[in-house]
């Protein structure tokens, strides 16, 4: 049987002041505007919200995000794995 190897990074998120945004452990940015920042960390989408945001450093290698703007909401969602056709119906 083969074992998945799911690798969990540490995260830290810094909010200074609801106008300056840290956040670690970032493996992707799925999308980028003036209202809403959506990166994936550790398997789950996390969507920051707000107006005029900026994203001042992105390191992907490091995963490190940094931004600037008004953030109004830092929301979480699990992010689905998509499996295998064959071990969907061998199990």
């Amino acid at each position: 049987m083969e074992e998945k190897n799911n690798l969990i990074k540490n995260t830290k998120l810094t909010l200074l002041n609801q106008n300056m945004l840290s956040l670690t452990g970032i493996s992707k940015v799925i999308s980028n505007t003036e209202t809403n920042i959506c990166v994936i960390i550790n398997n789950q989408t996390t969507n920051i919200e707000g107006d005029k945001l900026t994203i001042k450093k992105l390191d992907i290698e490091n995963g490190i995000l940094e931004a600037e703007g008004t953030i109004t909401a830092i929301k979480y969602s699990h992010t689905k794995q998509k499996e295998n056709f064959i071990k969907r119906i061998f199990g």
